[in-house]
């Protein structure tokens, strides 16, 4: 029987505008796991959108299928973040504003999004 060897390793990644935020290491935290796409900046103070905020879950559980379908006119195959939404809805995690459509650019609102993880 072979042993593996890993190596761990620390993002030295960050934003430079989150350095005042309450929420800087969490935020970069995430830019070094991926979860976040790397940007110059965060915008810690700009809402959240409903792409973002689906990308982030999608991206923190692995949630990435190349193959499936979604049936949203605002989500083409050509989308940077196709496999995460498709994937995410195929999991049930969001669903269409309409039968057609996402609306990814709607912002959320905090109370929308807290039952939807909390713990049973």
């Amino acid at each position: 029987m072979g042993l593996s060897k890993y190596t761990v390793m620390q993002s030295q990644k960050s934003f430079s505008d989150v350095d005042n935020s309450w929420a800087k290491d969490e935020i970069n935290e995430l830019l070094g796991k991926g979860i976040v796409d790397e940007t110059s900046t965060f915008q810690p103070k700009s809402q959240v959108t409903r792409e973002d905020f689906t990308t982030w879950v999608a991206k923190s559980y692995g949630l990435t299928k190349d193959d499936l379908e979604v049936p949203f006119e605002d989500v083409p195959k050509d989308h940077p973040h196709y496999s995460e939404i498709s994937t995410a809805y195929e999991q049930g995690i969001i669903s269409g504003k309409s039968a057609e459509s996402l609306i990814l650019k709607d912002t959320l609102q905090e109370k929308k999004c807290r039952p939807s993880f909390q713990m049973h």
